[in-house]
This record gives structure tokens, sequence and C-alpha cells, in this order.
């Protein structure tokens, strides 16, 4: 899922908030292929305005430090609901984040006998 989505707004040189999509982008589940990359749906009912989306990415890294970076998109736009055709794409990155907001995998230390 991704939420709060928003854009670089060039005049005034900062991102900002982008309000043309109000819900979080959810998606589907789809499998990881032996490379560690991934290929998804994105969930279009709540965004009526788009006929469909999709996403596609990575796996980076060992599996106590693993990252995940793609893009999204959707496309299609319903021209009779929105009065446009619309396209938008977007980037995305992931980390794993422990409970105490540090970075990596948890590391367990364990008494040997």
């Amino acid at each position: 899922m991704i939420a709060n989505l928003e854009f670089w707004d060039k005049e005034t040189g900062q991102w900002d908030d982008y309000a043309g999509i109000a819900d979080a982008l959810t998606f589907q589940a789809s499998g990881i292929g032996t490379s560690g990359s991934f290929v998804g749906v994105i969930d279009t009912t709540p965004l009526p305005a788009f006929a469909e989306g999709g996403c596609k990415g990575n796996f980076y890294g060992p599996v106590a430090d693993l990252e995940a970076a793609g893009i999204w998109y959707l496309q299609n736009g319903d021209a009779a609901t929105s009065g446009l055709n619309l396209s938008i794409m977007g980037s995305f990155g992931a980390a794993l984040v422990r409970d105490d907001s540090a970075y990596g995998g948890v590391v367990v230390n364990r008494a040997v006998d």
C-alpha cells in the first residue's frame, strides 16, 4: 500500500501533497521471481478515474537488510468520469524497519552452551 502521495512542485522547489488521489494505492499480491523481481496490480476500485494500474520492481540486499524499489502507474483514465484521459506514474522505495525505528533486521543474541 502506498499512501500520502506527494509531487515535486517545480515552481516552489519542494515536495507537496498530491490531492489528486486521496486514498492509498493498494497493491494486489503477486509472486516474487528468483531474481527478486515482482509485478503486481493496483486495485482501481476506489479510483473511478482510472481503468487500470500496476507496479513492478525488485528486492535488494541480504534478507536481514532487505529493501525494495520500483515504479507504479495508473492509466487509461475514464474520460466520461474525469473529463480527461489520465495517466500517472510514480516510484517507490521501501526498507525493513524494526520496531525501534532502526533500519535492518533484528539481531538476536543467543547464549551458546
